[in-house]
């Protein structure tokens, strides 16, 4: 999901908050509320909602079509200004380059492939789909998930998630997920891409790097995509966590995973885990790495704030985008407030714990391995991680020997070759070069999978794997949010987060330990509809 994970809540909302007017603002929001409500009856209207680059707003009834050859939108429409005063009615005929987002009902592809997928919100019920019947608050989320091998429907983890936090264009950036590794010698590698969501996923580039390694060598990267080369890794000798001995669950990658439910109502509340290493002789760089992932706290939140915004989420959306906060590596203040896996090494000699880094990966379906350097320590080596309660699950936790740092760029190879399954027999070939950073966007909905070929020429056995994927993803917007509109709360989120973590707590522990289950089941399976045709 999440993966991952954006609430677009500033308070610098211009368009929005310039609704000077209650006249104004009333007649907006009940037309929008209104054209939303319709939508979602049995017999739909098809609607269409334009946010223009000038910051006006047109909205389009039932009566409208697209021209495919000329890229415009003709139909009876209503339009407003950058204050959303109404300003004229009646046929408009729209260009679509003068359109920062589309929002429509209308799921079809020959309307999508002509208004340009990556500036497509969709509206959605989501029951109608199967998914998310439960409740909306815990629909499977995710950016592109990324598989080695086939697995089961009921998997519960992907081998990795692409660029997780990127759910607007102005947060995309080149997300790095290790592989692990694997033996690829006179054979090339495929990976399948997914999306298992209700979201566009919007892929400028997807590249793997194949590292050889040596018997009893692994290359690990660090949060800031440094790579090391690395031996001799070692498990805890013991672990210690809410006065219990956890090691077993730590020794290694195998899915029991250490985690803890949220407690006494506080979603804020933290907990220590204490490691102690035996330490490995003739070691002057230690690494501690770390198999981690959010836990589905960070979903509910990001749900919870799309339905509070309710039929005003496009607004929020680009209204974000234009914000000075809308750059990659932007957080919302609940999950700064949530924060990372906080680590420190014990320092003998000052007698004291000594931070070395955090780990703050988002997304809860893949394991992430990542790496951070401890330097040197004599004797056992002891860690400390701290973390909100109830917020991440830990898989492995190991100390490795650090022998060099590395780099990649001669082991980095792109797709050779790209192909959709389209139907039993038959697969539609994709070019390449489409997933090449090149500012033009592959676009793929929900339901639909790919494989991906790479080349690998080296004649080494085994290799680590890292996979590089840039882009963003588009949240469709479920009919089932549309009644939680919730202001008040939006802005305590951003200006008020602890506040609002220790309020929201009661009502997330009613779901905390079915949500998994309940989250993995409604994975989107089937494609919806496609954006690429024979």
């Amino acid at each position: 999901m999440i993966g991952l994970v954006l609430l677009i809540l500033s308070t610098g909302c211009t368009s929005i908050n310039n609704m000077r007017s209650p006249i104004h603002r009333s007649h907006y929001e009940n037309l929008n509320k209104l054209m939303h409500e319709e939508a979602l009856l049995e017999e739909k209207k098809p609607f269409l909602k334009a946010h223009l680059n000038n910051g006006e707003v047109i909205l389009f009834t039932n009566e409208w079509s697209v021209d495919t050859t000329r890229n415009v939108v003709t139909g009876l429409a209503q339009s407003y200004d950058i204050n959303r005063r109404p300003t004229s009615s009646g046929i408009i005929e729209l260009n679509g380059e003068d359109v920062v987002l589309f929002e429509t009902n209308a799921l079809n592809s020959n309307i999508v492939s002509s208004l340009n997928g990556t500036k497509i919100m969709f509206l959605v019920t989501a029951a109608s789909l199967f998914v998310c019947i439960v409740d909306p608050k815990i629909c499977y989320g995710s950016c592109p998930t990324f598989y080695l091998d086939e697995k089961p429907e009921n998997v519960f983890s992907s081998d990795a998630e692409g660029f997780s936090s990127a759910i607007h264009p102005t947060l995309e950036y080149k997300d790095c997920d290790g592989l692990g590794t694997m033996d690829v010698i006179g054979k090339s590698v495929s990976l399948t891409m997914k999306n298992e969501a209700l979201e566009t996923h919007c892929i400028e580039a997807v590249s793997l790097t194949a590292i050889p390694i040596e018997d009893g060598e692994r290359i690990y990267h660090n949060p800031d995509n440094n790579f090391w080369r690395c031996t001799n890794s070692q498990a805890p000798s013991k672990a210690e966590a809410n006065k219990m001995e956890v090691s077993a669950l730590l020794a290694s990658s195998d899915l029991n995973e250490y985690h803890r439910w949220t407690e006494n109502g506080d979603m804020t509340e933290v907990e220590d885990v204490y490691l102690t290493f035996p330490g490995i002789p003739n070691t002057e760089q230690y690494g501690l790495v770390l198999d981690f992932r959010q836990s589905l706290m960070s979903t509910y939140l990001f749900y919870g704030a799309k339905a509070y915004m309710g039929p005003l989420n496009s607004d929020y959306y680009v209204e974000f985008g234009k914000s000075s906060m809308a750059k990659p590596g932007w957080k919302p203040s609940v999950f700064k407030e949530m924060g990372g896996i906080d680590v420190s090494v014990w320092d003998l000699s000052k007698k004291q714990w000594k931070e070395i880094g955090t780990f703050d990966e988002t997304g809860p379906i893949a394991i992430n391995t990542q790496m951070l350097e401890l330097g040197g320590c004599e004797g056992e080596v002891k860690v400390r991680l701290r973390m909100t309660i109830g917020a991440w699950r830990i898989d492995a936790a190991q100390l490795v020997q650090v022998v060099e740092k590395l780099n990649i760029e001669e082991w980095t190879h792109q797709p050779s070759s790209i192909r959709k399954q389209q139907g039993s027999n038959q697969e539609l070939f994709i070019d390449p070069k489409l997933f090449t950073e090149d500012d033009q966007h592959f676009v793929s909905m929900p339901g639909e999978s790919f494989v991906l070929d790479f080349d690998i020429s080296d004649d080494v056995a085994s290799h680590e794997l890292f996979l590089f994927s840039k882009g963003y993803y588009i949240e469709w917007m479920r009919g089932e949010w549309l009644g939680n509109v919730n202001r008040k709360k939006i802005r305590q989120m951003h200006l008020f987060p602890k506040k609002y973590l220790k309020q929201e707590a009661e009502k997330y522990q009613m779901y905390e330990e079915e949500m998994e289950r309940l989250f993995w089941e409604s994975k989107v399976t089937t494609p919806i509809f496609t954006y690429h045709a024979d």
